[in-house]
This record gives C-alpha cells, structure tokens and sequence, in this order.
C-alpha cells in the first residue's frame, strides 16, 4: 500500500471528524466535557480511515467520547440507524446518502473518504426521483 495516500485519508478522516464534533458541539478539547457520540459505519474498506483512527485512539485524543459504534452490513441499514436516530454521525457511500436525502433524513454531508466509486446519471426527463428508478 503507498504511504502518501494512507496518510492522506486518515487525516482527512480526523478533519471531518473534528469538523463534525464541532458542527454537533461534542468537541471540547478534553474528553471530560465532551458530548457522548455514537459513530455508524458500514463493515467495508472504505471505512477503513475510521477504524484507524478508532483503533489508536486518536479521537479520545481530542475529546470525542466515542460511546457506541454501531457497524452495518450495508448502507442501507446504516440509512435506516440514521433514521431511528441511533447515530450522531457515520460514513456510507453515495447511494445509501441519497436515499436518506430523497426520504427526507435529515443529514449533513461534511467530506468524502475517496474519490473512486460509482454515480446513478439519469435522464432528467425521464426521471426525477430515486421512485422513478424502481422496475
């Protein structure tokens, strides 16, 4: 595995982390003070930055109390956690997102982990919500 984009995406994992405890108001700086979070991520390699940062700690490191890490199937079932309510914040790929978007989920979408990946591109005229894809 090439070092420089290892690298690269942890750090951009931690951003979107810290940027994420700010945005909610669980990062303080101390894990004394802060907010308990539960994190949602789907049992996948593209949550693999998560896990690094999980696995050495680096978030307790800047006072987010991780209390709960729900780990989903698919983006599915993460959408339908975030639904219920059961996570503060999360990583799933682009579909799940959309779904929960198109429901009416209310979400915040701060970063992307990586660049690779898939698009649904449609014919506007043809379709105009995720129903019109069904059948």
């Amino acid at each position: 595995m090439r070092r420089k984009p290892l690298v690269a995406t942890i750090t951009l994992a931690l951003v979107l982390l810290k940027a994420l405890g700010v945005y909610y108001g669980f990062y303080s700086g101390s894990t004394s003070t802060a907010k308990a979070v539960s994190l949602g991520l789907e049992f996948n390699a593209h949550a693999t930055p998560f896990y690094m940062v999980l696995d050495n700690a680096l978030l307790e490191m800047k006072g987010v109390n991780v209390t709960n890490i729900l780990l989903f199937k698919t983006g599915m079932e993460l959408a339908a956690g975030v639904a219920r309510g059961d996570i503060a914040a999360g990583q799933a790929c682009l579909g799940p997102i959309l779904v929960m978007i198109d429901k009416g989920i209310p979400i915040r979408i701060i970063g992307k982990i990586h660049d690779g990946g898939f698009a649904v591109i449609v014919n506007p005229d043809r379709v105009s919500s995720v129903k019109d894809l069904n059948g």
